[in-house]
């Protein structure tokens, strides 16, 4: 299933923006102009995580529709800019308390990440930022124009992930058995 989703992935990227080749041997799917979304969790600690990826949720769902209707970079920065406040709300209403930061800025800081034979390299780029509380844990981030934001892989891949650790976890637990 895994790669079912990567290939639906990369054919409807390959749709909509053209491939430039990074500076190392990896490719690149981000476009030069695109507005990606940045959310920091308040720390590591479960229910922190969570929280994140219900602002996630939240803010996609919102989102999501408006911009389609977006063609043109100018045209989804008006969107965002105009539908800050709403999403401001949004982010309030879901975590059930206003300790948080929204922004939507050109100089957001973004990690180097890579997925598979894609690089995304790190720097400064347009973005909605949200900090929840102190912001210290591990973040949660797409492009929101052009529509790059797919939850279903993510969340998929963590509950492979998941099994994973669970398969391992039953191999460790059989051996430790025969041994004794």
């Amino acid at each position: 299933m895994r790669y079912v989703v990567t290939t639906l992935f990369m054919i409807i990227c390959s749709l909509f923006i053209t491939v430039p080749h990074a500076q190392s041997e990896k490719e690149t799917l981000i476009p030069e102009e695109a507005i990606r979304l940045r959310i920091l969790a308040n720390s590591n600690e479960e229910q922190d995580q969570r929280e994140k990826l219900h602002v996630r949720d939240a803010i996609n769902a919102y989102l999501a529709e408006k911009l389609d209707e977006a063609e043109e970079i100018e045209e989804a920065r008006q969107l965002v800019s105009d539908h800050l406040d709403d999403l401001e709300e949004i982010v309030a209403r879901t975590l059930n308390h206003d300790d948080f930061t929204i922004s939507f800025t050109k100089n957001v800081s973004f990690p180097e990440k890579t997925y598979g034979d894609y690089v995304y390299q790190a720097g400064l780029y347009e973005a909605v930022l949200v900090e929840i509380g102190a912001a210290k844990g591990d973040n949660w981030w797409c492009v929101l124009f052009p529509s790059l934001c797919f939850v279903e892989y993510e969340e998929e891949k963590s509950m492979e992930d998941e099994n994973e650790e669970q398969e391992k976890d039953f191999h460790f637990f059989l051996l430790d058995w025969f041994k004794g």
